[in-house]
C-alpha cells in the first residue's frame, strides 16, 4: 500500500480492509487494526483517480482529504453501484415470466433460454444506469461552487424531515458550509454522492406515496425498464407486475436525479411551493414536447419554410401546448396564461439566444428540466472530451 504514495494514475482497491484514513483520524478510530502497518492518509496519495472494487476500502474522511486534495474518487456505494443495480433486474425479469410462465405463454425451458439471451442486453441497461449516475456526479463537480448553497439548503431540510444525520454521514456543518462558501469552494465528490442517495431515496418514497406510478405520463416508461425481447412480447403482462409501481418509481428517480442533479426537485419545491411529484409530472412533459417541436419543424421544413421560421413556428405552438397543460398549471399555479407566459419566459428563456429561446426553454424550466438537462449533460460530456 505505500508503493500507492508514488505517481499513478488509478488506484484500484478490491480487497478487504481499509487502507486510506484520514490525517486527523487515528488508527483506532478506523477500526481495522489487521491493515494499521500499512494505512496511509489521503493527503499522501498521489494517484490521479481511485475506483473502490471493494466496500470500506477507505474511511469516508480519507476519501473526502483525498478528494480535498485534487484526487477523483466517489464512495464504495458508487462504485459498486452495478452489482444491486444488476440483482434488481435478475429479479424483476424473473418475476415477470413467473407471470408469462404461470399464464402458460412460456415453458420453464424457454423462460431459461431467454433469460440466458438477454444476459448482455440486461448488462447494458445496467451500465447505462451506473454511467449515468458518475456522469451526474462529474457534472456537477464543474460547478461545485455554485451548488453548494442550493446542496446545503436541501441537507437542512432532509435533516428536518428526520432523513439526514449530517455528522453520521460526515457531511459539512452550517460553520463548514460558509467557510467554503467564502473559499468559493463547494463539496468534494464524495460528501455530494452520500446526499445524492439521500435525495433519491427521499424522491423514490415521495413518488410511492403518492400516485405518481399510476400516471400515464409514468406507465409508459415501465417497458424501458426491461430488455428489448420483454418490450416487444410482454409489454400487456408487464401491467401485473407486483413490483409495477416500486420498478417505476425507481426509475424515474434514477433517470430524473442522474440527468437534472440532487438538488432539482428541492429546487423547485422551494421555487414553486409545488409538490415533489407535480414537480416529476411537469418534468416529464419536456420530453415528449421536445420530440414533438422537432417533428414539427421537420414537417414546416418539408413544407418548403425556411429552417429558422419553422424553428420559431414550431416553438411557438409547442410553447401554448405547454403552457397550457395541466403540468404546467400544476407548478405554476392558476394564474391567467399571460402570467404563465411571462413566468415561464422570465425564468427559464430570458437568457437563452435568439429563436432556441422558446424550444429550450421547454425543455429546460430550472422547472420541467428533463430533457435538456440530458442535452445539457451530453454537451458538457462532449465538451470535456474535446478537452482531454
Amino acid at each position: 500500500m505505500r508503493s500507492c504514495i508514488a505517481d499513478a494514475d488509478l488506484l484500484y482497491n478490491g480487497g478487504v480492509g481499509t487502507y486510506v484514513k484520514s490525517s486527523d483520524e487515528t488508527q483506532a478510530q478506523v477500526g481495522d487494526k489487521t491493515n494499521d502497518a500499512v494505512r496511509v492518509n489521503g493527503a499522501e496519495l498521489r494517484v490521479k483517480v481511485v475506483g473502490e472494487g471493494g466496500n470500506l476500502g477507505f474511511t469516508q474522511l480519507g476519501r473526502i482529504e483525498f478528494a480535498q486534495h485534487g484526487g477523483r474518487i466517489n464512495t464504495d456505494a458508487i462504485d459498486n453501484s452495478a452489482g444491486v443495480d444488476c440483482s434488481d433486474h435478475e429479479v424483476n425479469i424473473k418475476i415477470l415470466l413467473g407471470l408469462v410462465v404461470d399464464d402458460g405463454e412460456m415453458t420453464e425451458k424457454q423462460r431459461n433460454t431467454l433469460l440466458a439471451e438477454m444476459t448482455d442486453e440486461v448488462g447494458l441497461l445496467v451500465l447505462k444506469d451506473n454511467y449515468a449516475q458518475t456522469q451526474a456526479l462529474s457534472i456537477a463537480n464543474r460547478h461545485v461552487a455554485e451548488t453548494l448553497d442550493a446542496e446545503a439548503r436541501m441537507m437542512r431540510y432532509l435533516e428536518r424531515a428526520g432523513r439526514l444525520k449530517r455528522r453520521i454521514e460526515f457531511l459539512p456543518s452550517d460553520e463548514v458550509i460558509a467557510e467554503r462558501a467564502a473559499a468559493k469552494q463547494g463539496l468534494t465528490s464524495p460528501e455530494r454522492a452520500v446526499l445524492l442517495a439521500y435525495g433519491k431515496i427521499w424522491l423514490y418514497d415521495e413518488l410511492l406515496d403518492f400516485d405518481v406510478p399510476e400516471d400515464s405520463l409514468v406507465a409508459d416508461l415501465l417497458p424501458d425498464y426491461f430488455p428489448k425481447p420483454l418490450q416487444a412480447r410482454y409489454s400487456e403482462t408487464m401491467q401485473r407486475h407486483p413490483l409495477k409501481r416500486e420498478i417505476l418509481a425507481t426509475h424515474l428517480t434514477n433517470a430524473l436525479v442522474n440527468c437534472t442533479g440532487c438538488t432539482f426537485v428541492h429546487r423547485l419545491i422551494e421555487e414553486t411551493d409545488a409538490h415533489a411529484s407535480d414537480i416529476v409530472r411537469a418534468a416529464l412533459l419536456p420530453s415528449a414536447q421536445l420530440d414533438a417541436w422537432y417533428a414539427r419543424r421537420r414537417e414546416l421544413e418539408d413544407a418548403g419554410v425556411e429552417s429558422s421560421r419553422a424553428a420559431r413556428v414550431a416553438s411557438g405552438e409547442i410553447l401554448t401546448a405547454v403552457l397550457d397543460s395541466a403540468e404546467v398549471r400544476g407548478v405554476l399555479g392558476a394564474q391567467s396564461r399571460t402570467g404563465r407566459e411571462r413566468v415561464f419566459r422570465h425564468r427559464y428563456a430570458a437568457r437563452l439566444p435568439g429563436h432556441r429561446r422558446t424550444c429550450d426553454a421547454i425543455a429546460d424550466l430550472d422547472a420541467l428540466g428533463f430533457a435538456c438537462a440530458c442535452r445539457r449533460a451530453r454537451r458538457v460530456r462532449a465538451a470535456s472530451m474535446r478537452r482531454t
